[in-house]
């Protein structure tokens, strides 16, 4: 399954190859990059989800962005105009390189929710790479973000996390 702005991903494999590839671009550099997985693609890693159209990251400061931004212009990603549906999405930035889409938002995500401390606290590192943290979200993290969103398949994730049973708690 594939859309006009990247293919689905269905493999770890294919999101670990994109984010060695941003860590490539820093070797050798005392730059580092904590990236913030909190789409379908953390969900992919949490069992929720077979599968992503795009990677949904969350950097957690200005100057984090600026590194992403530099970097992913370094491997040619281009910046892409956003969609009709993302007007209310207040997402930062969309880049596409061939199979790659990346949906980049810059500590808010629909300019309402941050990621704060504890959510940085409850990811997991799933890839540390020498200049590359792949963090991923908690499911119940990545719910309450789903949850203030209105792109198509938010509902059916969320009821996915519900499904796998998820810490109320956490959510509240």
């Amino acid at each position: 399954m594939s859309d006009e702005l990247g293919h689905s991903i269905t493999e770890h494999k294919h999101i670990y190859d994109l984010f060695e590839m941003i860590n490539s671009k820093l070797v050798g550099t005392e730059k580092k990059l904590d990236i913030y997985l909190i789409g379908g693609g953390a969900l992919m890693f949490h069992n929720a989800k077979a599968s992503t159209k795009d990677i949904d990251v969350i950097m957690a400061s200005d100057l984090q962005l600026e590194l992403m931004e530099d970097v992913l212009f370094r491997l040619g990603f281009a910046e892409t105009p956003l969609a009709d549906e993302y007007g209310n999405f207040a997402l930062d930035k969309m880049f596409i390189n061939g199979d790659y889409r990346l949906d980049v938002f810059n500590q808010k995500v629909c300019g309402k929710l941050s990621i704060s401390s504890e959510m940085i606290s409850r990811s997991i590192v799933e890839l540390s790479l020498s200049n590359v943290k792949l963090h991923v979200l908690s499911k119940e993290d990545i719910f309450v973000f789903k949850s203030i969103t209105t792109r198509d398949g938010d509902v059916e994730d969320s009821a996915n996390i519900i499904k796998q049973g998820i810490d109320w708690r956490i959510v509240k």
